[in-house]
């Protein structure tokens, strides 16, 4: 039963994801379609079942993100996985980290695959197209061009860091300025 409700939920997820009243036609539509397969549950209590599923999905995938804990597994986990991923909320649109530097996550939906923009070594773990850093075996000629990459990269971000620096002089020197 729960299978059929999240294959049910994938063909209503973004009607679903919206804020507003047409939520409790949805869930209608849902019970009914799964009262034809022999399920007699009321909208209410699909509604529920979906609110704890989504609550052990965050649960478990939160366990697995934590540092020195075992992998906790769950029979639902990828299915909710592929309808989760696609919400803001729980897949950010980008990342900005002090140690692998900024990452956007775009989706190809016809390959299901992801990839991100100024990492080479992002590379799909799944089927169902989720990230993690992989450090490269390189040979000679292709360590080369990564670090002329990551020269490149960082002598950007140097630059942009002595723009910013100057017009913050720039805007303290007319402060200044008009204080006298």
């Amino acid at each position: 039963m729960t299978k059929l409700l999240i294959e049910e939920i994938r063909e209503h997820i973004s009607l679903l994801n919206k804020k507003n009243s047409m939520q409790k036609k949805i869930w209608k539509e849902i019970a009914s379609n799964l009262k034809k397969r022999g399920y007699n549950i009321t909208d209410e209590q699909y509604s529920v079942k979906w609110k704890n599923l989504k609550q052990k999905y965050k649960s478990v995938r939160n366990a697995n993100n934590e540092t020195d804990s075992a992998t906790v597994s769950w029979v639902y986990f990828d299915l909710i996985e592929e309808l989760m991923k696609t919400t803001p909320e729980v897949t950010p649109v980008s990342l900005a980290s002090n140690i692998r530097g900024f990452r956007v996550h775009k989706e190809n939906v016809s390959t299901r695959e992801h990839s991100e923009s100024n990492d080479g070594n992002a590379v799909p773990s799944t089927s169902y197209g989720t990230t993690r850093n992989v450090r490269k075996r390189t040979r000679e000629g292709n360590e080369l061009a990564y670090y002329e990459k990551l020269y490149k990269q960082r002598e950007m971000h140097h630059k942009d860091n002595i723009e910013m620096q100057n017009r913050f002089l720039t805007v303290l020197k007319e402060i200044y300025k008009d204080d006298q």
